[in-house]
């Protein structure tokens, strides 16, 4: 742990990005399997601030407030110990009431009590949430706007658009929402106590917070990107979680300590993180489909037929397994072209603009080009057997219009439906040769018009998870809600 003392008058705020599960839908449930999870440039956002209060009763006072929505502002008061709520919310939100509780205990725990109550006694830690645009539906905000459903449009938008109604209500886009949420939250407490931003501290006790809330074990892919960004995942083993889970919020915070410690040989949260980025010039799109599904129920169908017919559901997981892995090496093969910037840029410039049989430049790029789209062709075949085997939609055939309309333009490498798939989301990989112009982008975009309930995302793949955004805080557009 740092040794940096905190600033009990400064603010402080913390970042935490959305993601997409490129490749290992359903796999990465099971340790056996990794997953490609993409990190997002949207962000969910919490924000720390003391304020003065005329109370000193040596108990923690706490206050938090979501301003995008219209539900009313949250107050807490915890005993000094923090073993009982003295004042709850007159409604419950565990994917907030849960994650508090936890990440005070352990900060507490993890810092001299002198410290933890300098932080606290005399003052009331108010709280503001804030989530990026891309994390909920903007279509009825372009609407009212009369503004069509592309990406110049959603440029308009001011950030942190209100929804104007409850959080519950409101209409998601499958950026996983819950996960990064609570790990800003979680990462903005320890860095409030602690004076810096821990990703391997702020991932363990957030993923226990996460599943706690969820009142099961996920998987876990969504809390690993929002605190390590980009990268290969394989989960945590569940049988290893129970134990701690059963305790609930009477876990204390000497126990969380003890069994999340990352150091520790005997922590239960034992994520395997590999390196993995998008190479230069392979861009993603993620489009909302205003739609929905419910992944709880794909997941326990899928997991029904798999239980039911081992032997086939095996077989039909490890080929999808062998072609994921494939990708990820092909990946970093292209990654490893594009050292050589003048022929990898010259042969990604040739298939935009003459098409995959037509381009001349850079054999070597385009032919590796070809493979990684030939083997993303093969994951969302596999992935869709996996859907008619247990009669769940994946790949609706909504959706397979629209991805094939997609795929099949120049320049697209693959494109699917993210993590548990269903109705709610795609993604694109496509080429994006430089910076200043985007081809691909402008026609993909042609085919979303041609498809009603189709709205682009601004978010795009991002290397970096959990941040610490409080030096620029005064400075962001954050800062509206500084006080």
């Amino acid at each position: 742990m740092s040794s940096t003392t905190p600033d009990r008058n400064a603010p402080v705020a913390v970042s935490a990005p959305g993601k997409a599960l490129i490749a290992g839908g359903y796999l990465v449930l099971d340790r056996a399997y990794s997953g490609v999870v993409v990190a997002t440039t949207s962000r969910f956002y919490t924000v720390i601030q003391p304020r003065p209060a005329t109370h000193d009763d040596g108990q923690v006072h706490v206050t938090i407030t979501s301003p995008q929505f219209s539900d009313p502002v949250r107050d807490y008061v915890f005993d000094a110990a923090l073993e009982n709520g003295v004042q709850k919310p007159a409604t419950t939100n565990p994917f907030i009431d849960g994650p508090l509780l936890t990440a005070l205990r352990v900060a507490r725990a993890r810092v001299s009590a002198v410290q933890f109550t300098s932080l606290t006694r005399g003052s009331t830690l108010a709280i503001t949430i804030l989530a990026d645009n891309d994390f909920y539906s903007q279509r009825a905000e372009l609407d009212a706007r009369k503004l069509p459903a592309t990406s110049a449009s959603l440029r308009q938008l001011p950030p942190f658009v209100p929804q104007s109604k409850s959080v519950r209500d409101v209409q998601k886009t499958g950026l996983g929402s819950s996960a990064a949420l609570v790990t800003s939250l979680v990462g903005a407490v320890l860095r409030y106590f602690t004076g810096t931003v821990e990703p391997k501290w702020a991932h363990h006790v957030a993923q226990w917070a996460h599943c706690l809330a969820q009142g099961k074990i996920g998987s876990g892919f969504d809390v690993s990107s929002a605190a390590f960004g980009t990268h290969r995942y394989r989960r945590f083993d569940p049988s290893r979680v129970t134990p701690l889970l059963e305790r609930g919020l009477n876990a204390t915070g000497d126990e969380l300590v003890r069994a999340l410690d990352p150091a520790s040989p005997t922590c239960p949260i034992n994520t395997d993180v590999a390196p993995f980025r998008l190479p230069r010039g392979v861009a993603m799109l993620l489009a909302d489909v205003a739609v929905g599904s419910n992944t709880p129920s794909l997941v326990s169908k899928v997991l029904a037929w798999r239980k039911a017919d081992r032997a086939a559901a095996d077989q039909l997981w490890n080929s999808i397994h062998k072609a994921n892995m494939d990708l990820v090496a092909q990946l970093d093969t292209l990654d490893g072209l594009a050292r050589n910037a003048a022929e990898y840029d010259r042969a990604l410039q040739a298939v935009v603009a003459q098409g995959w049989t037509n381009a001349a430049d850079g054999k070597e790029v385009v032919q590796s080009l070809v493979t990684v789209k030939d083997t993303l062709k093969t994951i969302r075949q596999g992935m869709r057997t996996m859907g008619e085997c247990s009669q769940v939609p994946i790949e609706p055939d909504v959706q397979t219009a629209l991805i094939d309309e997609c795929s099949n333009l120049p320049g697209v490498l693959g494109a699917g439906v993210p993590g548990a798939g269903g109705f709610d989301a795609i993604y694109v990989l496509y080429l994006q040769p430089t910076a200043d112009t985007d081809p691909v982008l402008a026609a993909l975009e042609g085919v979303f018009q041609r498809h009603p309930n189709v709205t682009p995302l601004l978010a795009r793949a991002s290397e970096g998870g959990l941040q610490d955004e409080s030096d620029t805080l005064a400075t962001s557009a954050l800062a509206q809600y500084l006080h």
